[in-house]
């Protein structure tokens, strides 16, 4: 089987949002995983009152809500690219 890349590939994986989404990713477990007090200490930054509105489990959900955005994004159509770059 040959891997085909779209005609203007570099286009696509600068401006496709699945991508966007997948780096975004990928820094955020990179960071948990150097810093893995990381979650814990930007929930004591927060203001009290952002604390009270945000579940303390919401951040843990984090890379896996990430990982869904991309693959939906990756199937829906992005009209600013051309010649099949979804």
């Amino acid at each position: 089987m040959r891997f085909k890349l779209f005609d203007d590939w570099k286009k696509v994986l600068v401006t496709s949002w699945s991508n966007r989404i997948t780096a975004l990713n990928a820094v955020l477990l990179a960071i948990l995983t150097a810093w893995p007090d990381a979650l814990v200490d930007i929930w004591t930054w927060l203001p009290a009152a952002l604390q009270a509105q945000v579940p303390q489990h919401i951040a843990l959900a984090l890379p896996l809500v990430l990982s869904g955005l991309s693959m939906w994004a990756r199937v829906v159509v992005q009209e600013k690219l051309e010649n099949g770059g979804k």
